[in-house]
């Protein structure tokens, strides 16, 4: 065992100093700055957050300086502008500028992951000023002259800002917010139209960016069939780009699914169909599947990390509209065989709700439903407390709703005794910002098809 002696303590000291070197992100940094400099509306996504001493490249501090003092005087921020300032500035030289101004601005083609690397940034500089303290802690530990409870003070100062940084970021005031918050009224009034309107009026206007759905139900009542459902309408009607993870079934199941569903031909009839050319082309509204922009990834056993790592490379590429998972229990979200299932289950559940934030797109998972629901005397019809490891789902979600087939369970009328042979219920039992409610549909069980 090393001998802790005043001299091992300075060559830890040397050490902490020397890894703070490493505490930073350069290409990062850049990515910002370059987004900044294309996008003059960029910075106001990040102006809350980003401040000159959170970036570690001193040439980045002043351009950022320069940026940040452009915006706040409401100017244009592009090449031109901010060499001018720093030219005013005298700060050419630091930045060099105009040469690195025009590296920077190419470094990124869009501002979409702006906010993501300024996370990355935020939490490079937090970490850098953690080491800043404890080697201040332990520099001022072995000067006699000075008091220890200064030395505390100041090293309690350096965290307690840095603290305070982190929590003011995420304090909005009402009247910076009010004018983005009614302009969000319009981009929800933007939502993506299910296919099913009396479901649209329950979600005030359909499946919208940033949110979690989730859509549950017992096996083979219909799930993934009305997810397709969804997947159909949105990619065939409104031109969406619908990226699916079918973790379940195989893509030429998937596409077998889809193609009965949009023909109107049973997979049956396909199965025992001389499937050529001619044949093919003559299908009913074939054509429109064609031309669907549907991206189906049948990776079985998908772990959370590589399930965002492919959306995020999906939506760069394609613009996604829409993802759809089937279904949340076969991912994978441990990070060991210790890891348990409601702990799994709780981080697959947060990293799409995550997923759903940082694209800004919809998320719809497919879930399993406890056994309970079989068991239980009187009704079956689904609660969320029957949703399986229902704790993390039922708090991520924004939506949650549930399909249920009275005929499934052997019976021939609803609660009111009107007949339910060939019907369904989608349940809307959580919407975080819309009403709940039932919505009654048509279930043609050759195509598995829904509609109202």
């Amino acid at each position: 065992m090393e001998q802790h002696t005043p001299g091992n303590d300075r060559s830890r000291l040397k050490k902490a100093e020397a890894q703070e070197e490493f505490i930073y992100n350069i290409e990062a940094e850049q990515a910002v700055l370059s987004a900044l400099l294309i996008d003059s509306s960029a910075p106001e996504a990040v102006a809350d957050q980003l401040s000159p001493e959170v970036f570690y490249d001193r040439r980045h501090q002043v351009i950022y300086q320069v940026i940040e003092e452009l915006y706040q005087q409401g100017k244009a921020i592009d090449i031109i502008s901010v060499n001018h300032q720093l030219q005013k500035k005298k700060l050419q030289k630091i930045a060099e500028a105009p040469a690195y101004l025009v590296i920077l601005a190419q470094k990124v083609f869009s501002t979409a992951y702006l906010e993501y690397h300024a996370k990355i940034l935020l939490e490079s500089y937090f970490r850098r000023q953690i080491y800043k303290a404890g080697s201040l802690l332990m520099q001022k530990a072995y000067e006699a002259d000075i008091d220890a409870i200064d030395v505390l003070n100041d090293a309690t100062k350096i965290i307690n800002d840095t603290v305070e940084k982190r929590i003011e970021n995420n304090i909005k005031r009402l009247s910076k917010e009010l004018y983005p918050a009614l302009k969000q009224l319009q981009v929800d009034r933007q939502a993506l139209p299910t296919g099913l309107p009396e479901l649209d009026k329950l979600l005030n206007g359909g499946f919208k960016a940033g949110e979690l759905y989730v859509l549950a139900a017992r096996p083979s009542m219909g799930k993934t069939a009305m997810m397709l459902n969804f997947a159909l309408h949105l990619a065939i009607e409104h031109a969406a780009a619908v990226l699916i993870f079918s973790l379940e079934m195989t893509v030429y199941q998937i596409i077998q699914r889809l193609v009965s569903m949009q023909c109107h031909i049973s997979v049956q009839h396909l199965y025992n169909s001389k499937l050529t050319n001619e044949f093919i082309h003559k299908l009913n509204g074939i054509k429109k599947l064609e031309n669907a922009e549907i991206y189906i990834d049948d990776t079985s056993s998908l772990h959370i990390k590589e399930l965002r790592a492919k959306a995020r490379k999906m939506h760069k590429k394609h613009a996604i509209g829409c993802i759809m998972v089937d279904y949340l229990q076969l991912c994978d979200g441990g990070n060991g065989k210790n890891t348990l299932r409601e702990q799994e289950i709780a981080t697959i559940s947060k990293g799409l709700k995550s997923i759903a934030k940082e694209l800004n797109v919809p998320v719809i998972v497919l879930s399993q439903l406890n056994r309970s629901v079989e068991t239980r005397q009187g009704s079956k019809r689904p609660v969320l407390s029957d949703l399986r490891e229902s704790g993390a789902i039922e708090q991520d979600a924004d939506v949650v709703f549930f399909l249920y087939r009275p005929e499934y369970y052997g019976y021939t009328s609803w609660e009111d005794s009107t007949p339910c042979q060939g019907q369904a219920e989608l349940i809307v039992s959580k919407n975080r910002n819309g009403s709940t409610g039932a919505v009654r549909m048509h279930y043609h069980k050759e195509y598995t098809l829904f509609s109202c």
